[in-house]
């Protein structure tokens, strides 16, 4: 039994599916199953949030997590781990912003936009 079929007259250079080929396609399943991923780790840790702000921030943490788990060599492996390492330091950054300014804590986006700088400069 041949278990390398060739095309017929390519001789021993001519192997069904080049490696080539083989490659792109085990790229582009782990492309697959690496969004998928991101997707359901994702919903998941957004389901935990109420906050609008954070959900975005959350949103590209997955993002970087993402293009960081391509750099290596085991994307699939790295990228929940990467993605709750930024999920984490994000909850922590965001809370420590709030002990700082608790005044802030409980503004929607709008009102936050609409802060107006004091006569001269101070708010």
């Amino acid at each position: 039994m041949n278990l390398n079929p060739t095309l017929p007259g390519a001789g021993l250079a001519g192997h069904w599916p080049p490696a080539e080929a083989l490659d792109g396609l085990s790229r582009n399943a782990e492309s697959l199953a690496l969004s998928n991923l991101r997707s359901r780790l994702l919903q998941e840790a957004l389901a935990n949030v109420a906050d609008p702000e954070l959900s975005g921030l959350v949103r590209l943490a997955a993002g970087e997590a993402e293009a960081q788990a391509w750099l290596t060599s085991f994307p699939l492996l790295l990228f929940p781990a990467l993605f709750e390492e930024k999920t984490e330091r994000l909850r922590s950054y965001v809370a420590h912003q709030r002990r700082l300014r608790p005044e802030r804590a409980g503004w929607t986006a709008s009102q936050r936009l609409h802060v107006r700088a004091l006569p001269g400069g101070v708010r």
